[in-house]
C-alpha cells in the first residue's frame, strides 16, 4: 500500500510544472519554519 502511494506520487510530480514544483516546495518550507518557529 504505501509503496503504491509513493510511486502515485512520484508519477503525480513528475508530471508537473517544474514551477509548480519550486512554488509548492518554497510554500511548504516557508510553512515549516512558521511550525518550527511556533514551537520555539
Amino acid at each position: 500500500m504505501l509503496i503504491h502511494f509513493h510511486t502515485n506520487y512520484d508519477i503525480y510530480h513528475k508530471k508537473k510544472n517544474i514551477a509548480e514544483q519550486v512554488a509548492e516546495t518554497s510554500v511548504w518550507l516557508g510553512r515549516r519554519a512558521v511550525i518550527l518557529q511556533r514551537g520555539q
